[in-house]
């Protein structure tokens, strides 16, 4: 599942429960069609400049995914591109 949002540092805390509300959403649908969201292959990266991401680590960025909660990674892969949480090309070019 990608999904994107941008919000304010100040508002994170809004944003993560709106996404474990959407995801709930999403595997609730998946169940009705008889299908499973597969948590273990879902990622949560949040992305920012450099400043932003540090003011994020005081906060909780895990998201709820049904009833796993999934913590944020630094780098994810997405159709082959290796993108970090800066969006810079460091983790794709290593």
């Amino acid at each position: 599942m990608l999904t994107s949002r941008s919000c304010r540092t100040d508002d994170v805390d809004i944003l993560r429960t709106r996404l474990s509300h959407y995801s709930a959403k999403v595997a609730q649908w998946c169940a009705s069609r008889r299908l499973q969201l597969d948590a273990d292959k879902t990622e949560v990266i949040w992305f920012g400049s450099h400043t932003n991401i540090k003011k994020l680590r005081d906060h909780e960025l895990s998201v709820r995914v049904g009833s796993e909660k999934i913590i944020p990674v630094k780098a994810v892969r997405v159709l082959g591109v290796h993108l970090d949480e800066e969006l810079s090309v460091k983790a794709h070019v290593a």
